[in-house]
């Protein structure tokens, strides 16, 4: 679904520096590894390779992250679709509700 620009760039701005502090902190660390001696040269490729993944995961972490969206409150129970109605008595008991 099309967001409208604003919406876009709003959203752009509140991720892309966290989202570059994080690259900053993790490329230089795989690139460390990938370009050391105790890489064999056979297995550089597949280490980038994992390492790609678990870069795009934490980007997904990032992106959908509520405190750097600003949509941190969680969804009331009429909000709640039926299939995560069950989870909303779950998390009581895990905070001590009854």
């Amino acid at each position: 679904a099309a967001k409208p620009a604003g919406e876009v760039l709003r959203r752009t701005r509140e991720t892309l520096l966290p989202a570059m502090l994080s690259s900053w902190r993790f490329w230089p660390f795989v690139h460390l590894i990938t370009y050391s001696p105790i890489m064999p040269i056979e297995f550089k490729v597949l280490w980038n390779d994992i390492a790609e993944i678990v870069w795009v995961a934490i980007l997904s972490v990032i992106a959908n992250d509520e405190k750097v969206t600003g949509q941190g409150e969680a969804p009331s129970e009429e909000q709640r679709s039926p299939a995560e109605q069950p989870k909303m008595a779950d998390e009581l008991i895990a905070v001590g509700g009854n």
